[in-house]
């Protein structure tokens, strides 16, 4: 009995180390990480994971890479503006702080796209926005120049934007924190200003950061919507609102929520465009343990531990899986008599007598003693002809009950 139980002990920790390692290959999974600003792989302060996670949560999120196995190691490609193949009616592009020009060709394909229904999200300071705005035929622009107010947080550069017209990314937004923002110049009756600093602010032209005589002065429009054909362009003047580190500041977090609740309700895909960003620091790839197990899977791995822990220390698990066969084996008895078919029982075994069973034991271990020994089989004989009584009785009483069926 002894020999037994510490057998399906080890059955059970086999069992246990295989589902365990069975577990942490499906929680393995590929993290892409970069330190670039403003790159959804940066889980930083100065990246935007969040925005993007807050988007796949929403089920929007569209990968916009290729990842090539090379030998051991994986290499990242960024999905070109072609490559995303765009469609107006179900997707949006973000582009969020781009560093890097964009060609003739991509300003072509992003205003065809938006012009055809599609929803741009540009947010930029001093980056290659406006070039973008040029070649697809906007009418707004980005300053260029650092705004800088006289409601700000910390200093003048950490300007409060509290000026906010009533609009769907605006609900329950009162403030909002800029960092490093410029302006935008609007033009048109097709642009709507959704949010604008105070008059008390200016446009630091020489750099120097004081106000200065001749230089421009607020209110400026920090938030726009431009239609643009069956389109339209979200352009925000401080990619930094969205960034992680300021998330939490004022409103931005509400402010971005209202965002992602807003594109992700008017359409089915979310591309986020980091081939126009300059990677210093190359997107990285790693395998990681995410250590997120659904609630089922939980129940799962409790019902077979539990299952494996009643095996081990009790009987119970070999006597149900006995008495299963058993009202199975009877089952298919009288299904068999019942189609006239001759069961077959099997030839019953003589028991060994004990002096049969202790001329064997004695063989094999000479060293125990006889007299001891005969009393444990003579006692075990007397034992199993008890229990063999029982199920004797047990038996008749099934066979009466189902002939009086």
């Amino acid at each position: 009995m002894q020999g037994s139980r510490v057998k399906r002990a080890y059955i059970s920790a086999a069992v246990l180390l295989l589902v365990v390692a069975l577990f942490a290959v499906t929680m393995a999974t590929p993290i892409f990480s970069s330190t670039n600003d403003f790159s959804i792989y940066n889980t930083s302060w100065n990246g935007a994971s969040n925005i993007a996670v807050a988007t796949y949560q929403l089920g929007r999120f569209a990968p916009a890479l290729t990842v090539e196995a090379t030998g051991t190691d994986l290499t990242i490609i960024n999905s070109d503006l072609f490559e995303m193949d765009l469609d107006p009616t179900t997707d949006v592009l973000m582009i969020l702080g781009p560093t890097k020009s964009f060609t003739t060709a991509e300003s072509g394909l992003v205003g065809a796209f938006v012009k055809a229904g599609g929803i741009l999200v540009l947010a930029d300071d001093f980056g290659t926005g406006n070039g973008l705005l040029v070649g697809m035929g906007a009418s707004s622009r980005f300053s260029g120049k650092l705004m800088m107010d006289l409601s700000f947080d910390r200093s003048p550069e950490f300007s409060v934007c509290f000026d906010l017209k009533e609009d769907p990314l605006t609900i329950n937004v009162s403030r909002l924190l800029m960092n490093y923002p410029t302006s935008i110049s609007v033009s048109g009756s097709g642009t709507t200003v959704i949010a604008e600093s105070s008059v008390a602010s200016w446009l630091d032209s020489d750099g120097d950061r004081t106000r200065d005589l001749g230089e421009p002065q607020g209110p400026f429009p920090l938030i726009a919507r431009e239609r643009m054909g069956s389109g339209s362009i979200l352009i925000l003047s401080d990619p930094s609102i969205l960034i992680n580190g300021m998330i939490d500041q004022l409103d931005n977090g509400v402010f971005a929520d209202n965002l992602v609740t807003s594109i992700c309700s008017l359409r089915s895909a979310v591309y986020f465009d980091e081939s126009h960003r300059n990677y210093f620091d190359p997107i990285t790839a790693t395998t990681q343990l995410t250590a997120e197990i659904s609630d089922s899977d939980k129940f799962h791995v409790l019902i077979v531990a539990f299952v494996l822990l009643v095996w081990v220390t009790t009987d119970y698990i070999g006597r149900l899986v006995g008495t299963v066969v058993q009202g199975m084996r009877r089952i298919w008895g009288r299904i068999l008599r019942l189609l006239g078919r001759k069961v077959i029982e099997p030839e019953p075994v003589a028991p060994e007598t004990v002096e049969e069973l202790l001329a064997k034991m004695m063989e094999l271990h000479p060293e125990w003693k006889v007299g001891l020994l005969r009393h444990a089989l003579r006692e075990r004989k007397r034992h199993n002809e008890f229990l063999g009584k029982l199920t004797e009785k047990t038996t008749l009483i099934d066979h009466a009950k189902s002939d009086s069926e």
